[in-house]
């Protein structure tokens, strides 16, 4: 909070002190990474902040999303759905920016983290459907033998809308 009341300057040196002293802030490690006007230098804070609380969403999220190469976008998600196997948005995400092949495997992968959660088996459904492997009434079937919903669903499905809306913009 004391940062926003401050010059950049000063602000950089006090968030530059707060990591020093709470290096699992992760509000701090984010704002820091804010306050850098240089996206390469951006990136930097957020790779450091991911050293120091690499089980931080929130974290993994900004530095995915700050990325604009697929590929390293890609590897970004890889590597976050090994330190956050239980965020169904990361796994849905590494689907998006996988080929077919490697979106099944991802999926599969999911599936064996998050058996219950509806949004992968309806992720891996509608994968299935796209390279018309099955008709739509069996994909209704295996979701409905497969998971079971909840509200938690739902808001996980708003969020991978989001994240869909990332794949795309990244290519």
């Amino acid at each position: 909070e004391a940062a926003r009341l401050h010059p950049p300057e000063v602000a950089a040196r006090l968030l530059a002190l707060a990591v020093a002293k709470c290096p699992e802030a992760v509000n701090v490690w984010s704002a820091a990474a804010a306050l850098e006007s240089d996206p390469a230098r951006r990136r930097i804070v957020r790779q450091r902040a991911i050293e120091q609380v690499p089980t931080s969403l929130k974290l993994w999220k900004e530095l995915i999303e700050a990325e604009d190469d697929p590929q390293a976008a890609k590897n970004l998600l890889t590597r976050a759905v090994g330190w956050i196997p239980e965020a169904l948005e990361l796994w849905l995400a590494l689907a998006r920016l996988s080929d077919y092949a490697e979106a099944k495997k991802v999926l599969n992968s999911a599936r064996k983290e998050l058996p219950f959660e509806r949004g992968v088996w309806i992720a891996a459904m509608e994968l299935e459907e796209s390279h018309g492997k099955q008709q739509v009434e069996q994909v209704e079937v295996t979701v409905q033998d497969g998971a079971q919903g909840s509200e938690a669903d739902i808001a996980a499905e708003a969020e991978a809308a989001r994240w869909k809306a990332l794949h795309e913009r990244l290519g």
